[in-house]
């Protein structure tokens, strides 16, 4: 058996792109960036597959849910 070759995955061609997009916008969400991509290059990419990208690049995004509101 052979041992996965490991590369910079099929979205390195966008990498610039990506680290645009975070520059102009810190809080941009990955299925913003996933719309971005879509429309701006006509790429349709997975949410955990710009994550990986991102990670790549030296970036991390966590998951943050918007808190419930509280009653006064």
């Amino acid at each position: 058996m052979n041992p996965r070759k490991t590369g910079k995955g099929k979205l390195a061609p966008y990498s610039d792109f990506f680290v645009e997009l975070v520059e102009h916008d810190p809080d941009i969400t990955l299925a913003e960036m996933k719309v971005a991509l879509e429309h701006a290059h006509g790429v349709c990419a997975s949410i955990s597959g710009i994550d990986q990208a991102l990670r790549r690049l030296g970036y991390m995004y966590k998951n943050l849910w918007p808190a419930p509101l509280q009653e006064v």
